[in-house]
């Protein structure tokens, strides 16, 4: 989904890209957007290579979330929910 929304090099690149622009496409639940700002966290906190495949990032996202040590504990959040982040 979000392969067609820009050029992507950095896990980074996608959550600023959520953070300015997820909220008002039309496509993107903003439960969804949330959820990918969350995996995009994990990846990122757990220095996981960026990939331009979004089938291999999808698999990514959904198989880190599940063995992320950041994700085993509650008590560290993601930058975007602690750091002043607007919610989406």
């Amino acid at each position: 989904m979000l392969q067609k929304r820009g050029q992507w090099r950095r896990w980074n690149d996608v959550a600023r890209w959520l953070h300015s622009e997820g909220r008002r496409d039309s496509e993107i639940k903003p439960s969804d957007a949330q959820q990918m700002l969350v995996d995009i966290d994990f990846l990122v906190m757990d220095d996981v290579p960026f990939t331009n495949d979004p089938g291999q990032a999808f698999k990514l996202a959904h198989e880190h979330r599940k063995r992320s040590p950041h994700a085993r504990h509650r008590r560290v959040m993601p930058h975007h929910l602690h750091r002043g982040y607007p919610r989406i």
